[in-house]
C-alpha cells in the first residue's frame, strides 16, 4: 500500500502511511497518518520505497529494509516488522546508491555492480546494467 520515507539532515528516518505489509519498519502492521521514527538506525544517507517495503542506506554502505524485503528474498518467508541490515559479500563492495519501485529493488555497489531483486527472486547481480544510470518511475511509495 502507499507509503512514504523521509530522511533529515541530520539521518533520521521518518515513515507514513499504510504498513499492512510492515513496511513502515515501526514493529507492526499499523497505519500512520504521521510521520514516525524508525527506531534502531545508524545515519541514514538515502531511503526508496516499493509497493510493500521500503529500503534505507546508511553511511556504512548498508542497507536496512521493512516489510516484504530482501531477508525474504534471501530465503526467509516472512515479513519483517523492524527494518533488517543487508549488506553485499565483502567482493562486491559497499553499497552506494539504492532504488525500488513496486516488489523491484535495485542496488549499485561502489565498484558500479549493479544488483536486482524482484518479488521472491533472489538478489542477482546485472553486469550488463554497471554503465548505466538507473532510474525507477511509477512508484507507489514516495520518498523524500
Amino acid at each position: 500500500g502507499a507509503h512514504s520515507v523521509a530522511v533529515t539532515a541530520e539521518g533520521g528516518a521518518y515513515t507514513w502511511g499504510s504498513g499492512l505489509c510492515g513496511q513502515l519498519g515501526v514493529g507492526r502492521c499499523t497505519r500512520r497518518a504521521k510521520p514516525t521514527r524508525v527506531e534502531g538506525l545508524p545515519a541514514i544517507v538515502a531511503s526508496a520505497c516499493g509497493t510493500n517495503h521500503t529500503v534505507l542506506l546508511d553511511g556504512a554502505g548498508a542497507i536496512h529494509s521493512c516489510g516484504m524485503t530482501l531477508v525474504s528474498a534471501l530465503g526467509e518467508q516472512a515479513k519483517c516488522f523492524a527494518p533488517e541490515r543487508f549488506t553485499l559479500p565483502p567482493q562486491e563492495g559497499r553499497i552506494a546508491e539504492i532504488a525500488a519501485s513496486g516488489d523491484v529493488t535495485v542496488l549499485r555497489s561502489e565498484a558500479g555492480r549493479v544488483f536486482v531483486w524482484e518479488g521472491s527472486d533472489r538478489l542477482r547481480r546485472v553486469d550488463a546494467l554497471a554503465s548505466v544510470t538507473v532510474e525507477l518511475v511509477g512508484t507507489s511509495g514516495s520518498c523524500v
